[in-house]
């Protein structure tokens, strides 16, 4: 099937919402874990998100991801969602859905919060109008540095109203990366959010080491899509790390890979049971 475009997606997460489950999102960083990703959500039958941070994107290209993604999903019946995760730039964000992403998160978290609104509903107006998804931020959700700080329910309402977008990442106290102890989420604030904003699927970023009944209960209580980058992507490190260590380094490297991205897909499955998503595609 073609990759959905931003009516199925919503639509997607619509029937997240009224089921009580989410969309696993999971960060890739090459090909290899990409494939892994789209294979699990046909394997586990699920929507499933695959996501390039900007790291992954300069190295591997807009062009170059997007093109083996709809490959990907020319390959099965299960939604597979390409995303532009954590993009802070709005020329960015408009060069991958020129490059045929379906799904983009401009980030101006960091910025006040008219200046917030002012950037995404830029990028909603272009993304919208080549039927795109997009993901704005409230609060700002650290990425290794301890800047951050938790969503506002007002300023939630008040980001989605003036700029449209189709879902949101609310701070309640995660962090990108692993964790040096376990976060405490801010329940509360995300019933308050999800109470405020209904329709409107909310993201958890900062998923890796996150405990999974603590996702579970995030999930229970109004988040839709949940974010998992940093595990996935050591898993499949170590993989191939193991592959060549057990196999050698004449083996072929398409087995090592494929040994790696087994693991990974391990670890993907977790996300996906934390998510409650398995047989909904």
């Amino acid at each position: 099937m073609d990759m959905p475009k931003r009516d199925e997606i919503v639509e997607i997460f619509s029937k997240a919402i009224s089921g009580g489950y989410a969309i696993p999102h999971i960060n890739h960083s090459d090909y290899g874990d990409l494939i892994a990703i789209a294979e699990a959500g046909r394997e586990a039958q699920t929507p499933i998100i695959a996501a390039g941070t900007m790291m992954t994107t300069s190295a591997m290209g807009f062009d170059k991801i997007s093109a083996i993604a709809h490959i990907l999903a020319s390959e099965g019946e299960t939604p597979f969602i390409l995303h532009c995760d954590h993009c802070p730039d709005p020329v960015l964000c408009k060069q991958a859905v020129d490059a045929g992403y379906n799904s983009v998160m401009i980030d101006a978290s960091d910025k006040p919060l008219d200046e917030n609104i002012a950037i995404v509903k830029d990028v909603v107006e272009y993304a919208h109008a080549c039927g795109v998804f997009v993901e704005a931020e409230v609060g700002h959700v650290a990425h290794g540095d301890g800047a951050s700080w938790d969503a506002n329910v007002d300023e939630a309402v008040k980001l989605i109203e003036a700029t449209g977008a189709d879902a949101l990442a609310v701070a309640i106290g995660s962090e990108h990366g692993f964790y040096k102890e376990p976060p405490k989420l801010n329940y509360d604030l995300l019933k308050q959010v999800s109470q405020a904003l209904p329709s409107v699927p909310l993201v958890l970023h900062g998923g890796s080491g996150i405990p999974a009944d603590d996702v579970r209960r995030a999930v229970r209580d109004g988040i839709r899509k949940v974010n998992v980058g940093t595990d996935v992507r050591c898993t499949y490190v170590a993989g191939l790390r193991d592959a060549i260590a057990e196999m050698g380094i004449e083996r072929h490297t398409q087995d090592i890979i494929a040994f790696a991205q087994a693991r990974a897909k391990e670890k993907i499955f977790d996300v996906i049971e934390m998510c409650g998503s398995r047989g909904k595609a």
